[in-house]
């Protein structure tokens, strides 16, 4: 029995191949709007009710001038979080 993983694994490089030969799609085409995005001051909790409200993974975070300083996944939330109830 395959896994999910390598199932998963083939529809991806399948998608993948179909997209080359047809040109592909831009990132524009692909990407989430409107942007959303979060300051190093922002609490932990609050970009975890963005991920959820926005559903999704990762949430690039800017400085005042709107400059990417980093990402923030759902790992690093995981991780926060988990370290600051004591349960890592």
């Amino acid at each position: 029995m395959r896994s999910f993983s390598e199932s998963g694994s083939k529809v991806k490089q399948h998608l993948i191949s179909v997209s080359f030969l047809q040109g592909g799609s831009t990132v524009g085409d692909v990407m989430s709007t409107p942007p959303i995005a979060a300051r190093p001051e922002n609490k932990v909790a609050d970009a975890a009710v963005m991920m959820l409200k926005h559903k999704v993974h990762r949430i690039p975070v800017v400085d005042t001038k709107a400059q990417l300083v980093g990402i923030v996944t759902r790992t690093d939330i995981f991780t926060a979080l988990a370290s600051e109830t004591g349960a890592a």
